[in-house]
């Protein structure tokens, strides 16, 4: 893996430098955003679940053609986004089933010797075009899904179960603590999108974040962990529950 992580790095250096940067940038953006302040935007949140989800679907057993992948994105955004707390709260049951996969995934798994696509590289120009580049970082979507794939086809019975427990115990608890639920999974996609768009600002720079990530895990999930415990207590402090219509009429009534 870690040989894959720098082949990325390393194919990096060569890509259009706009969409690392600009990437970067909303990446951050829309991170703080929704780590801080997730519950106010769970529209926008829950849209960007159902399209994602769409995209993948459509790509994987549908058709790959753009149109179908886009009109298949904007059908299940736009669903979701009527939903709201049940895609967020599903996703975050996904969420906490993935983790725990991960943690039970076998250890060869994360050893083996993946070295990622190969990219091509420019030859009369210092970087790829903007075109390329996107293209490149589509491979790399498509291989580490592969991988995340493969890694869970050889898990183990116990650890789909603990997987299927926490996702579980994660709908339950969406039952009496909704907010926390929906909190709690705003702050990882938050998270994960600071994260993410630090690297390709890092990138851009022509740094080596991954290798460092990869070099210690342990401590970035320990970061990780503290942000998502940090933008949870956030957002139900700083984004209060919508009063019920039935508390507002009889307030109305009793100052009348």
């Amino acid at each position: 893996m870690a040989e894959a992580l720098h082949n990325l790095e390393s194919s990096a250096s060569y890509f259009y430098p706009g969409v690392l940067l600009f990437g970067g940038i909303v990446l951050v953006a829309a991170g703080l955003c929704t780590w801080l302040g997730g519950l106010r935007w769970a529209g926008a949140i829950a849209a960007f679940i159902g399209g994602t989800v769409g995209l993948i679907f459509s790509y994987s057993f549908l058709s790959r053609g753009t149109a179908a992948v886009i009109v298949s994105s904007l059908a299940t955004g736009g669903f979701a986004t009527l939903l709201k707390k049940p895609v967020i709260v599903f996703f975050g049951a996904l969420a906490a089933a993935a983790v725990t996969w991960l943690l039970f995934s076998p250890p060869a798994m994360h050893s083996q010797a993946l070295r990622g696509p190969s990219h091509y590289m420019p030859r009369d120009s210092e970087y790829l075009g903007a075109a390329d580049t996107a293209a490149a970082l589509k491979e790399e979507m498509i291989f580490w899904g592969a991988a995340l794939v493969h890694s869970m086809r050889h898990l183990s019975p116990g650890g789909w179960a603990a997987g299927g427990a926490a996702a579980v115990v994660t709908l339950g608890a969406a039952f009496f603590f909704g907010r926390l639920v929906m909190a709690a999974t705003c702050a990882l996609l938050g998270a994960i999108g600071i994260f993410a768009g630090m690297i390709a600002l890092l990138l851009f720079k022509g740094a080596a974040p991954l290798s460092r990530i990869s070099g210690s895990t342990a401590f970035f999930a320990l970061v990780l962990s503290a942000m998502i415990g940090f933008g949870t207590m956030s957002q139900l402090l700083l984004c209060p529950a919508p009063r019920r219509k039935t508390q507002n009429r009889a307030e109305h009534e009793g100052g009348l």
